[in-house]
């Protein structure tokens, strides 16, 4: 009988550079999608693959071997992580591991928003792909309703920050100076950076956005009313700014080459990609994602108290799913009984 099976490297196990080592951009996810059923006993499926975790959310048969899948996507990749920084999820834990994720309760942040965006836009992609079977289908229905049903009775969502609202924290209680004072500039013109933007702007800061699509970095700009520097002349007017921060999906984007620990700059990058790549990081005010994700604050009130009843909804969605799977398994067995007795 077909099943449900998660394989995640997430935070939890995997340092930064390991996680960025195995992260699947968009070109490498259509790859994986386009190829994914040439492996032996995986009916289906799709992949999640952010800043903090990359998951492969599966529909498998007897067939299907964890193992030779892990070694499978090294290869992909091109690189060598222990087996055991992988975490395989098997159907009975993963049905609530999915709405778990999707609600925040496994991010950096608690409760962050950002992941459901994230989820629906790979699952999404994945229908397109004909990836997305019955099993997987069912299955995130009830995932985006736990998220609605969380976001609607209970606080867990309310006031919950994501991991730019603590960059943003961060530059405040380094630079004490009124936000309209502080000059940033921000690459990238994707999820993470429309999220900073989101925070930055409200707080009043001077933010110019830069990326190597124009467009999308004029679109942002005139979005969120700031100024826009032309990818190809950023370069020159890097140390005039008294924050950069990165969500650009590149490696090296900013090296020492283009900083002077003497400008007193903050860098914070807000990717795996190492977009702000420093081989000498103790002569520069930096945080990366995972510093950033220290600054966490988990005893949130509000959060806290709503944590019991985030995880009771989780409970009874599951219980449907796993209800719809056992009528369904009925179902087929009946249905297979009755062609057998018709022959």
């Amino acid at each position: 009988m077909n099943t449900i099976t998660i394989l995640s490297l997430s935070y939890k196990r995997a340092p930064l550079d390991i996680r960025s080592a195995f992260q699947f951009d968009d070109q490498e996810r259509k790859q994986w999608y386009a190829n994914m059923r040439t492996t032996r006993g995986l009916i289906g499926g799709m992949v999640l693959s952010t800043c903090n975790r990359t998951e492969f959310y599966l529909e498998t048969n007897a067939d299907f071997s964890p193992t030779q899948f892990i070694s499978a996507m090294q290869q992909l990749k091109g690189s060598a992580i222990p087996e055991e920084l992988f975490e395989v999820i098997s159907q009975e834990e993963g049905i609530s591991y999915s709405m778990e994720v999707a609600n925040g309760l496994h991010s950096m942040v608690m409760g962050d928003k950002q992941i459901i965006a994230q989820l629906k836009n790979v699952y999404r992609e994945s229908l397109e792909a004909d990836g997305i079977t019955t099993l997987l289908e069912r299955l995130f229905q009830a995932v985006f309703r736990s998220y609605k049903r969380i976001h609607n009775e209970t606080t867990l969502h309310t006031g919950s920050r994501s991991i730019s609202f603590i960059a943003l924290k961060k530059i405040r209680n380094v630079i004490m100076q009124p936000a309209g004072n502080v000059s940033i500039l921000l690459a990238g013109a994707g999820e993470i950076a429309a999220d900073f933007l989101k925070y930055a702007t409200a707080k009043g800061y001077n933010v110019t956005i830069t990326n190597r699509t124009n467009e999308r970095a004029v679109a942002l700009a005139s979005r969120f009313n700031i100024k826009m520097l032309p990818f190809e002349n950023f370069r020159s007017h890097v140390t005039s700014f008294d924050v950069i921060v990165s969500g650009a999906s590149v490696q090296g984007l900013f090296t020492e080459a283009d900083l002077n620990p003497a400008d007193n700059q903050i860098l914070i990058d807000l990717t795996t990609y190492k977009s702000i790549d420093l081989k000498h990081k103790e002569n520069f005010t930096f945080f990366s994602i995972d510093d950033l994700g220290e600054e966490r604050d988990l005893q949130d009130a509000l959060q806290s108290k709503a944590i019991v009843p985030a995880r009771e909804i989780i409970e009874e969605e599951s219980d449907i799913y796993r209800k719809w799977i056992s009528d369904r398994s009925l179902r087929l067995f009946a249905s297979s009984v009755n062609e057998y007795t018709s022959r």
